[in-house]
């Protein structure tokens, strides 16, 4: 009796060590597939990255080019409020010379120009 009981044992332990075996394939098999998913969307992600950094490049090439269409517009500016400032003293001077004494420089004083 003891030795039927020897060889279930032994048995049970073949049976044991094949189990383990066929577990050790699976989790082997299953890590290798999740690492392949993982470096599949690792390198969509790595795609996807690199797709959004050109359209940030692309966005950053318009701002610049807003940024020195408005530096144009605002030296224009600059330009036409002196025009208009000079014009101004001109019309001043005539209403000054005509009308009222010394209206240019208290406009000035008060920093209208």
């Amino acid at each position: 009796m003891s030795e039927l009981n020897a060889e279930s044992v032994l048995a049970s332990i073949v049976e044991l060590r094949k189990s383990i075996a066929e577990s050790n394939a699976e989790l082997r098999a299953s890590i290798a597939e999740q690492g392949k998913r993982m470096e599949q969307e690792t390198a969509e992600l790595r795609t996807s990255i690199a797709e959004q950094g050109k359209r940030i490049d692309v966005v950053c090439e318009r701002l610049d080019e807003q940024g020195k269409r408005m530096d144009k517009v605002l030296d224009e500016l600059r330009v036409n409020n002196h025009r208009v400032g000079e014009l101004t003293n001109k019309v001043g001077r005539i209403v000054e010379k005509v009308v009222v004494p010394n209206i240019v420089d208290k406009f000035n004083e008060k920093g209208f120009m």
